[in-house]
């Protein structure tokens, strides 16, 4: 779902999110807040198997060991059929940079 992006699947132009269109912002607090509703928009409209906790958005002036080019979402969700909580880590590249590159810099 946060993958994809809006308009890209046929049949459907709504689904996806429009997370991967924020690659190239740059790195502040107007960022997290749009990806932080980014995130919580297309996962509240599409995936019904869960209801959303919690997002949060970290980068570098939250915790000094995330590199610059390189932004946490935290997704805390709770399971509907099951009640289970859970939690998902999306690590979101800025400047299109692999995340394999990021992630060998420094976390």
């Amino acid at each position: 779902i946060l993958e994809t992006r809006k308009g890209e699947r046929y049949n459907n132009p709504n689904f996806g999110s429009d997370v991967t269109r924020r690659a190239f912002e740059p790195n502040d607090y107007v960022l997290k807040t749009t990806l932080k509703y980014d995130v919580t928009e297309a996962l509240d409209r599409w995936e019904k198997r869960i209801t959303l906790d919690d997002v949060s958005v970290l980068n570098y002036e939250d915790d000094p060991r995330i590199p610059e080019d390189l932004i946490l979402i935290i997704v805390s969700f709770t399971v509907n059929s099951t009640h289970q909580q859970g939690s998902y880590v999306y690590p979101f590249a800025l400047s299109g940079m692999p995340i394999d590159e990021i992630i060998n810099k420094g976390i």
